[in-house]
């Protein structure tokens, strides 16, 4: 199997490339409109935490899980070199360059890590219909390319674990053609997932015991495995000292303050939730077909390195009390790959007279058209206001100097801090909070002043002359199944006061 995904992709059938450049089109879409944050952790604990190290903000600004070490220094170490890079470049804080450096990076990473599925298919010798109907799972459905525009810990390890499967499979069963290199790459690639997400290492643990146990490669093999995911955890201890500035081994403390913590804040939940949280953010059919193709596969396949992966994955976020959908990601391109794997097809689906392939035709055109408005619907529309809404703040800071900027104090769980975003904001940018409309007029803002609005736009009725200078949604509605239906409303308002 060539390492080459160009290569790969050329030799692939026509069909097959068609789907792959359907899924380019909408990785490129995703590119340019799928600005921001999926969760807000991927901005206050990479960016923010790469702008206290930058200088750009004060170590009481972070959120509280810096103090905590709970989080690797390896993203926030990325961000860290890329603003550098431009910093040197123009010799200004360019952090709307970086954000969308690392969106690019992430988007091109993502699809590569498609084409490496693929390639697994060819490992695994599946035959002709089962590849067709994995490319066709992997590059139509309208997560992907938004995943892939996350610079987020979920994406990154997601990439890390397939490339760990690439090396591994690479000339087929491990234990009859792999050398010891290929178990300490395969290892290392499965440390620095978990560097990415400490909770890959449930992944990796279903990887390890598939090794030992059921393709039986022999305990100097696994050794040799275990021994490039610990060299893996070494080599991220300086990245980790670099962004705390002391020793630190943040996947104990991420532990400690996640599962042994007296009283932690992150509730829980019964450990079936998972299949309550995929019913709820798949919109129907695709959450049906999902959970139906995935207990069959594992029914069917349970030995599978794949089905024990996800399954040791799966099986350890259940016996965790704090359950969020997002937390599947990392597993997610897998479980789409071993649904379509040995999703149960008819015989008359898959036969090659007239009206079988007839039918498989009715059936593509179906899957493009409709595939082609759920991926325009989510991959066209910015993942959060937030970036955007910012970088028009900056160009207006830029033309007319000093701002001052009101905002909403309180969205939740989240208090002000959660709007200052001091990577993305200019420091002649001045933020005000406001709690209520009351709490606005209290403050009398002047002529010249912006004010943000937060879904409410009641809050700037009535009052002086206004001109609304900025909307941070765009054309497309979300084809929302990725929040709650209240959630899809977030979007803001910026008005001018005259």
């Amino acid at each position: 199997m060539s390492l080459n995904p160009l290569r790969f992709l050329l030799q692939l059938p026509p069909l097959e490339k068609a789907l792959f450049l359907f899924s380019a089109l909408f990785h490129v879409v995703a590119l340019v409109y799928c600005t921001g944050y999926h969760h807000a952790d991927e901005h206050f604990q990479i960016l923010e935490f790469a702008a206290y190290k930058l200088g750009l903000c004060t170590h009481e600004s972070l959120a509280w899980e810096y103090d905590a070490g709970m989080r690797s220094g390896l993203q926030p170490g990325i961000a860290y070199i890329v603003h550098q890079f431009f910093y040197g470049l123009t010799g200004q804080h360019q952090p709307f360059w970086v954000s969308d450096f690392l969106r690019l990076l992430s988007i091109s990473l993502g699809f590569i890590s498609l084409v490496g599925l693929r390639m697994l298919a060819d490992a695994f010798s599946l035959d002709a219909i089962r590849k067709q109907a994995i490319s066709a799972v992997l590059c139509l459905f309208p997560l992907m390319p938004y995943l892939h525009a996350r610079f987020s810990s979920e994406n990154y390890s997601s990439i890390f674990a397939i490339l760990a499967l690439i090396l591994l499979f690479r000339k087929g069963k491990p234990q009859s053609s792999s050398t010891f290199s290929v178990f300490f790459l395969s290892g290392f690639c499965w440390g620095i997932g978990f560097g990415f997400r400490y909770q890959l290492g449930l992944a990796a643990l279903g990887c390890g015991l598939w090794l030992l146990a059921v393709d039986r490669v022999g305990w100097k093999r696994f050794f040799v495995f275990s021994g490039g995911i610990l060299a893996a955890c070494v080599a991220l201890l300086p990245v980790d000292y670099w962004l705390y500035g002391k020793p630190t081994f943040p996947p104990a403390n991420y532990l400690y303050q996640t599962l042994m913590k007296p009283g932690h804040m992150f509730g829980a939940s019964p450990w079936y939730y998972y299949t309550h949280l995929t019913w709820n953010n798949l919109a129907a059919p695709l959450n049906l077909l999902l959970l139906f193709a995935l207990f069959w596969a594992v029914f069917k396949k349970p030995l599978n390195v794949l089905s024990l992966i996800i399954v040791a994955f799966v099986a350890g976020h259940c016996a965790i009390g704090h359950k969020e959908f997002r937390f599947l990601f990392p597993v997610f391109p897998l479980i789409l790959f071993t649904a379509a794997a040995h999703f149960p097809l008819p015989n008359r689906f898959i036969a090659n007279d007239f009206w079988s392939r007839s039918m498989r035709a009715v059936c593509l055109i179906l899957l493009f058209s409709t595939a082609a408005l759920l991926n325009a619907s989510i991959a066209a529309v910015p993942a959060s206001p937030d970036v955007n809404t910012f970088r028009f703040l900056w160009s207006e800071t830029e033309k007319k100097g000093p701002i001052t900027v009101f905002c909403p104090y309180d969205i939740g769980y989240v208090m002000a801090h959660y709007y200052e975003f001091r990577y993305f904001r200019k420091p002649k940018t001045n933020l005000r909070f406001y709690k209520t409309k009351e709490n606005l007029l209290a403050q009398k803002p002047r002529a010249g002043d912006y004010v943000l609005v937060w879904n409410d736009q009641q809050i700037i009725e009535g009052h002086q002359q206004k001109n609304g200078v900025f909307r941070s949604d765009a054309q497309l509605l979300r084809w929302d199944f990725l929040r709650p239906p209240a959630s899809n409303t977030d979007r803001y308002s910026l008005f001018e006061l005259k």
